[in-house]
This record gives structure tokens, sequence and C-alpha cells, in this order.
């Protein structure tokens, strides 16, 4: 998983998405998993980017959620999904429920500036999951808050009070990479 993302998803929540707790270790789990994305990506004529599309729709953000794990005892949220107790429906109501949460909108800023910024980043950048995160950063700009950043020396624009991203070349100002 992409650093960004799961930094997002802890960031996001810290405890259980399912049953709040703190006690136990916390993993991140997939709504859709690995071989239901794959058949679901298999359905595309066979292309070079299908592995690419695989992981893209693997790792998006709004598949995962972070639910506690109990590796000795298998009674953790994680583990009851394994077992089918926890329902895809309910991983997804649990997931949208972070979305809605105080302070959202700032960890989505981070999530769109870091996946922007990666350096060295092998993974292909999900530009739909940047749109969702964009659009839920952009809602709470508040007066005098920087809202419009050059990263990558001048490469993108990113303008979190409109909700776009430009590719291009923009004049940086001294101010790139949002500082």
């Amino acid at each position: 998983m992409p650093p960004e993302t799961d930094r997002l998803l802890r960031s996001l929540s810290p405890e259980c998405a399912i049953c709040g707790t703190f006690v136990l270790p916390l993993e991140v789990a997939h709504i859709v998993n690995w071989p239901e994305t794959l058949r679901a990506i298999e359905s595309i004529p066979a292309s070079a980017v299908r592995a690419q599309l695989a992981e893209i729709a693997f790792h998006d953000p709004w598949n995962a959620l972070p639910l506690c794990r109990d590796r000795i005892r298998r009674t953790g949220c994680h583990d009851k999904e394994e077992r089918g107790e926890i329902t895809k429906d309910r991983m997804r109501h649990a997931r949208a429920a972070l979305d809605l949460q105080p302070g959202a909108d700032r960890l989505y800023r981070r999530f769109v500036s870091q996946s922007l910024m990666s350096p060295g980043r092998t993974a292909p950048v999900d530009v739909a999951a940047l749109g969702r995160a964009l659009a839920l950063a952009r809602s709470t700009i508040r007066p005098g808050e920087p809202a419009r950043f050059h990263l990558q020396d001048g490469a993108h624009e990113l303008d979190f009070q409109h909700g776009y991203l430009s590719g291009g070349h923009f004049s940086c100002s001294g101010k790139c990479d949002g500082h």
C-alpha cells in the first residue's frame, strides 16, 4: 500500500473503524479483497496496464479501513471480516463515516499533496482517488489559509479552494511544494 494511503487511513481512524477499540492492534483491511479485484480487472481486454489498474483499485483509499486484529484469539473485527461475520456493506458504511469526521478535510489535503510529491514513487497515482480527496479537501478552506500550491517545482498547481489540480508549468515565485 502506498505510504500516503496508509498514513491517511490511520489518521482518519486511530481506532478500529467498526468497533472503536483502542486495545487491539490495527491492520488495514480491504473491502474488496485482492482476488475479487483481480477478477474484476480480468474483464478488461488484455493490456500492459491491467496489473497497474488492479493495484490502483485495490489500494484505493475508499476500499480500505483500519480494523482491529487479534492474531492469537482471532476475535478482532479484521478476523471477523475474513470469516464473513462483517459484511461489505457494514465496512463501506464504516469507511464512509470516516470522511464525515471533523478534520478529515485537512487529512485529505495532506493526502493529495503527499501523493503528488512522493519521492521515488513506483506505484501509479490514482487520479480518481485524488479527485475524490480533493473534493473533500476543498470543503472547509478557512479565511487566510493558503488554498493554492505549486508542487514539484511548478509542474502541478493544486487549488484546494476551487477543487482543481492542473499540470503544466507554473511560476513558483519562490513558493513551490507547499512552502
